[in-house]
């Protein structure tokens, strides 16, 4: 059976009954930011410690890593940091503050390619 149109964001391991399934069909499974523990951002594991591979299809797989063997179709896998530090910029009249903004920014890390390995970019995304 497929899991359809559900959001794990945030979740390395869907909540039960959907722990144990192995099909996804345009599910969210984005983790708030990539794994950095290493030389370059991978994305976190989902199921770690099972290594069942999955099938998934058109899902949000933004900073993840599916078990080995999974298979990842029309996926987005970038791996992306938010909320980089920016610059803040305040507006001043005759001594009042009228307005403070601050910039802020994330960069495209690279991607997660079918094959496992990854695909490093390098560069900013701009402002978000």
């Amino acid at each position: 059976m497929s899991v359809d149109r559900k959001n794990f964001s945030g979740l390395t391991i869907p909540p039960v009954p959907y722990d144990t399934e192995t099909e996804f069909f345009m599910c969210n499974f984005t983790q708030p930011a990539p794994d950095t523990s290493g030389a370059n951002p991978v994305g976190v594991r989902l199921w770690p410690g099972d290594d069942t591979p999955r099938t998934f299809i058109r899902c949000n797989m933004l900073n993840c890593e599916p078990p080995p063997g999974s298979t990842v179709t029309k996926c987005l896998t970038a791996l992306k940091s938010f909320d980089l530090p920016g610059t803040v910029e305040v507006v001043e009249i005759d001594g009042v503050v009228i307005d403070s903004h601050q910039n802020r920014f994330s960069r495209v890390h690279g991607r997660r390619e079918p094959d496992g390995s990854y695909v490093y970019d390098q560069q900013d995304e701009g402002e978000i």
